[in-house]
């Protein structure tokens, strides 16, 4: 009787051990919010104690316990091991990450910089290098691996020897200062998840059914985002480009001109935009008065407004477009004669 005694008690000791080791497994590895992307800045000032610290990690929603944070440094044996200085953590991260990367340290020091939209690769490689977080060309020059292609499939579509522009997501990051030779691969890596994060199943799917693959739909978003200032207007701008191609009409995108010339002639996009007669005669590619179909590559990196209105583009009757010089605004034509006469009341 005895032994069965203690049997009982041995059993539900175990279950209670087993609850317990559960409960606090499932606390160790899930996040406070699953869908809390954003990092937030979090400090850990010298002198600080692990309880303080598990209490600020608390008051700043980056996880759901002081307490049960407190638990996990114990049974690490991290109690005096968290160390000071500057921290990105989100709440999307588990708890145990967040006590790792406190106990392992700060990361180096990091810039932040914002990408606009409509921003050309050779623009970002000159502010990275600025700002010392790559060596100057290394964005330009850069070329993908067999295993960030395989992570990021679309990669694959790009032709083999051009660069990354047009996969550049607009945005604000925040990147390690060169310390490496293997920096620009941290770099690349975090604009393309970003990237590869505003590519939903729904909006695959639909280029798909278009007939048109991801790289061709990059390609008409980045004359959007250059040629459209508007987002409305966009949608509409798109369906005239795609009837020009189909009909196999010269696009005459003057923003596709400025980029030929930007190339040709080593400048930035603001030298090479005020465009002369002579410029429409430069034989490239990207010379869509010249050339017909689309420009080899993107000429910019869209924004998510301009990509969407290059996969949905809006049906009408239009054939032709300018835009208002006072305005911004897109002035649509039907007609060449139209167009003829738009050009002279908009473009003084």
């Amino acid at each position: 009787m005895k032994m069965r005694n203690l049997f009982f008690i041995f059993l539900i000791i175990l279950v209670i051990f087993l609850f317990l080791f559960s409960f606090l497994f499932y606390q160790f590895n899930n996040p406070k919010e699953k869908n809390g992307f954003s990092e937030i800045s979090f400090k850990v000032e010298k002198g600080q104690g692990f309880r303080e610290i598990a209490r600020n990690l608390e008051k700043n929603g980056l996880i759901k316990s002081a307490k049960t944070f407190e638990i996990y440094l114990f049974l690490k044996g991290w109690l005096g091991k968290l160390k000071p200085g500057n921290y990105y953590l989100s709440p999307s991260f588990p708890l145990k990450k967040i006590a790792e990367r406190i106990v392992k340290g700060p990361l180096l020091e990091e810039v932040e910089i914002t990408i606009p939209e409509g921003k050309t690769i050779y623009w970002l490689d000159n502010l990275l290098s600025e700002k010392g977080v790559i060596k100057k060309g290394e964005l330009i020059n850069f070329q993908p691996s067999p295993s960030q292609i395989n992570s990021y499939p679309f990669l694959a579509q790009k032709p083999k020897k051009e660069n990354l522009e047009g996969f550049l997501f607009p945005d604000t990051y925040r990147f390690p200062l060169l310390v490496s030779e293997n920096n620009i691969e941290v770099v690349v890596n975090k604009l393309l998840e970003n990237f590869s994060s505003h590519l939903n199943s729904t909006l695959l799917e639909d280029i798909e059914k278009s007939g048109r693959n991801l790289y061709e739909v990059l390609i008409l978003a980045s004359l959007l985002e250059k040629e459209i200032f508007f987002s409305e207007e966009k949608p509409k701008t798109a369906d005239i480009l795609l009837r020009r191609l189909k009909r196999k009409m010269p696009l005459q995108v003057d923003a596709s001109v400025v980029y030929a010339k930007m190339k040709k002639y080593n400048l930035s996009w603001l030298e090479a935009a005020d465009l002369q007669e002579k410029d429409y005669q430069i034989d490239s590619p990207y010379n869509t008065y010249l050339f017909l179909g689309l420009p080899p590559t993107p000429i910019c990196n869209p924004g998510l407004d301009s990509i969407k209105a290059a996969v949905y583009p809006e049906k009408n009757n239009y054939w032709y477009y300018l835009t208002d010089k006072k305005t911004k605004k897109a002035i649509f034509s039907r007609t060449f004669l139209e167009h003829k006469k738009a050009k002279k009341i908009y473009l003084k």
